[in-house]
């Protein structure tokens, strides 16, 4: 549902495509031929849709076509496993160097050498900036869901089945419920997998990440002793569906820099929409001070109670980040992100800039969608 302002009332938002636009997609795991390792079009995961694909577009999936082609001939191997190795992605980068102008930092022997490859990696000290970290607050238990879907088949007995795809449909690897990540395989699904002492243990011990950003969502629904799950009317009612609230998002990121000395952690302040939450907003910068922010289509009413907004905020996001950690920053240590594609901006020629086709995992739940 979504508040219509003018007209005082709440009406039907529908987030996905309809049966008319799908009818003009086709699914992307399905109908991409080439599976190059960098999608050669735009893809859509339902909430829009998707461009048709452009002539450069074209060209660039042409041109990895056929250096995937001779190259996996030379080496006496197929071209679906040519294009999963290290000389797939080589020739992709390829591709889109000779179409779009030299970005990136390849050779041609890369397509051959998995050591040339290897030798243009990120560095084990690159930084890197996670701007999309979660953990649930203490009083919610960890989602069994998420960590399923993710883990697979070893959650049982906790998760006997995929939790999201209930119709057994198969997902672009021909499985129902595929492990996305081995080293989740067999780990115990508890309560507190998600909670703020793990979180910090496997995003600042475990993992690579030097600076993260804490989100949150905007809670879309809330359910109130004797009422039907709802959407909310006021932000002090969606702070009850909310699995991090806006002053815990912030009292999370003071922890982990007090305690890491340095600035590890920025924040998400949660940007609900509509008159009525202007003083919530202006509350979340006065006394949480708030790095970004974060807000979905999912409006809630205004509230008839509202407190006044006051005048003179303070600044929303920090200008400078005093870490450290990122003392020594390079522009050949910094990273570009586009859908789950991560790419190290050492590969970037330097003085370049770079816009990266996005990527998409078709998950079992939602498909991915292309122009047909």
């Amino acid at each position: 549902m979504k508040w219509n302002e003018t007209g005082r009332v709440w009406e039907e938002d529908h987030g996905l495509l309809d049966e008319e636009q799908v009818a003009q997609c086709e699914r992307a795991d399905v109908a991409e031929p080439l599976r190059a390792p960098i999608p050669t079009r735009m893809i859509s995961n339902g909430e829009y849709m998707p461009v048709p694909q452009t002539e450069p577009q074209k060209r660039v999936e042409a041109r990895v076509k056929e250096l995937a082609d001779d190259a996996s001939r030379r080496l006496g191997i197929s071209r679906r496993k040519f294009l999963h190795s290290s000389g797939g992605m080589a020739a992709t980068l390829l591709a889109m160097n000779e179409v779009f102008g030299r970005f990136f930092n390849v050779s041609l022997v890369e397509m051959f050498e998995p050591a040339a490859y290897a030798a243009a990696a990120p560095p084990r000290d690159l930084f890197v900036f996670d701007d999309q970290l979660h953990f649930v607050r203490g009083s919610k238990p960890s989602p069994t869901g998420l960590r399923a879907i993710a883990q697979g088949p070893s959650s049982a007995p906790t998760v006997k089945s995929n939790p999201f795809n209930p119709q057994g449909q198969l997902d672009e690897h021909g499985e129902k419920w595929g492990v996305w990540d081995p080293k989740l395989v067999g780990l115990p699904i508890d309560p507190g997998y998600a909670h703020i002492t793990r979180f910090i243990k496997e995003v600042y011990l475990d993992s690579q990440v030097t600076i993260g950003l804490l989100s949150n969502v905007t809670a879309s629904m809330v359910q109130i002793e004797g009422e039907k799950a709802r959407a909310p009317r006021n932000a002090e009612e969606a702070q009850r569906g909310e699995i991090l609230t806006a002053a815990q998002t912030a009292a999370a990121r003071n922890f982990i820099n007090e305690i890491s000395g340095s600035t590890r952690m920025l924040c998400h302040g949660m940007l609900y929409v509509g008159k009525g939450n202007l003083a919530y907003i202006q509350e979340q910068i006065d006394q949480n001070e708030p790095d970004s922010w974060k807000g979905r289509k999912s409006p809630i009413q205004r509230s008839s109670s509202s407190r006044k907004t006051t005048s003179g905020s303070k600044a929303v996001s920090r200008a400078s980040i005093t870490s450290a950690s990122t003392k020594d920053l390079r522009p050949d240590r910094l990273t570009r992100c586009a859908g789950t594609l991560m790419i190290c901006r050492r590969r970037l020629a330097i003085g370049q800039s770079s816009t990266l086709l996005p990527t998409t995992r078709a998950s079992s739940r939602t498909f991915s969608w292309r122009t047909r």
